[in-house]
């Protein structure tokens, strides 16, 4: 799990490194602009990731690809990371004076706990079965989606639907008792 949020990184920095303008690139690096540069990338694409991996973990658990003890333990490690990423962005955030930079790591901490939430309503659901643990999935990653968003950049269409890729929902499999998914969530089965 680890080796695939590490991978998931390293990727996230080359399409960073690569996304600068040549002219950028040539100018004389400034140490301290590199240090909040990759602290602002890394606490954007870590929440999306997780948000990414939740809802993959929901659609293999879904698909019987992973059993409930592999998904719960894949969520313990989730959860584990998340705590001690909001740790870190408490301490990083109170070297930060201006209010704006204060104001968007308490963001990402708000993020961090509702991704907190989604992964202890799935694994909950995985253990219960119960529809009140889904929902409790379902309601965090309903709530943690617009502000992913926000973080990102990333445009809302008109419906509300994610203007990026999102997790995909599973196929309609005719079943009543299928929670409907809300953007952009994976409906799992009661």
């Amino acid at each position: 799990m680890k080796r695939i949020l590490c991978s998931f990184l390293v990727l996230a920095i080359a399409l960073l490194a690569t996304a600068v303008p040549a002219s950028a690139q040539e100018a004389k690096p400034d140490p301290e602009l590199a240090k909040v540069q990759i602290i602002g990338a890394l606490t954007k694409f870590y929440p999306y990731q997780t948000f990414l991996m939740t809802g993959m973990l929901a659609d293999a658990y879904q698909k019987e690809v992973y059993d409930a003890a592999t998904v719960q333990q894949f969520l313990v490690e989730i959860d584990s990371m998340l705590n001690d990423t909001t740790k870190r962005i408490e301490l990083v955030r109170s070297g930060f004076t201006d209010d704006a930079d204060r104001e968007y790591f308490d963001k990402v901490v708000d993020i961090c706990d509702l991704l907190k939430k989604q992964a202890k309503g799935l694994s909950d659901y995985t253990k219960t079965k119960a529809q009140s643990d889904l929902n409790r999935y379902s309601k965090a990653r309903e709530q943690v989606w617009p502000m992913l968003q926000d973080i990102l950049g990333i445009k809302k269409n008109d419906g509300d639907e994610p203007a990026a890729p999102a997790p995909p929902a599973p196929a309609d499999s005719g079943d009543d008792d299928e929670v409907a998914p809300a953007p952009p969530t994976v409906a799992l089965k009661k």
